[in-house]
Order: C-alpha cells, then structure tokens, then sequence
C-alpha cells in the first residue's frame, strides 16, 4: 500500500513541475503586464495570496490524488491493469486541470502583451 503512494508521488513530482513552470511563466508574465504596461503598483499582498494560492492547489491536488489511491487500495486494485490506469489518469485530470487554466492564462497575457502599441 505504501509502496503504490510512493510510486504514484514520483510520477505527481513529475506533473508538478510541469504545472510549476505554467504557474511561473503566469506570474512572470503577469507581472510584467501589471507593472510595465499597466503601471500598477507592486502588491506584496497579491503576490502572497497567489503564492497561498500555489500552496493550496500543490496540497489540494496531492490529496485528491493519494485519496484515489486509497480507494483503489481500498476496493483492491492495486495489482489490477484498470487499478494503474485510474492512478495515472487521477494525477494527469487533477494536475492538469490546472496546468491548462495557468498555460492558458499565460498565453493571454503573453498575447496582450504582444498587442501593446507604445
């Protein structure tokens, strides 16, 4: 039981680094925007709630995936084909959710940007 957990957090580890450098390239170009373009002030208060943000999606997305497992463990699955297919699945719908919605905002941003006339 403890050894599926594991495997399965090598493979999460993975698909957040995915989703760290959406994340990043969000915040970067975000910033940018708000900063060069925009000439907004910079916010401590908002980088740390995007920050509180980024924690709470890391958390909140390892426990949706190691309660997957559990209940694959739980209904005894774990040896099964359907039972590896279900924990791949489980990390890449739950992670990438939310690599797509940071990807996609990265890439608005980075198309407002480029659509800047000075």
């Amino acid at each position: 039981m403890l050894q599926t957990i594991l495997n399965d957090m090598k493979t999460i580890m993975a698909v957040y680094g995915v989703f760290v450098m959406a994340y990043g390239a969000n915040i970067v170009l975000s910033l940018y925007k708000n900063l060069s373009i925009k000439k907004e002030q910079f916010s401590f208060k908002k980088l740390f709630k995007g920050l509180v943000q980024f924690a709470v999606l890391i958390l909140g997305t390892l426990m949706l995936v190691a309660s997957v497992d559990l209940a694959i463990i739980f209904i005894g699955g774990t040896s099964t084909e359907w039972g590896e297919i279900v924990n791949i699945a489980s990390i890449v719908l739950t992670i990438g959710l939310a690599i797509a919605k940071y990807i996609k905002e990265a890439y608005t941003t980075l198309q407002d940007i480029l659509n800047v006339t000075k």
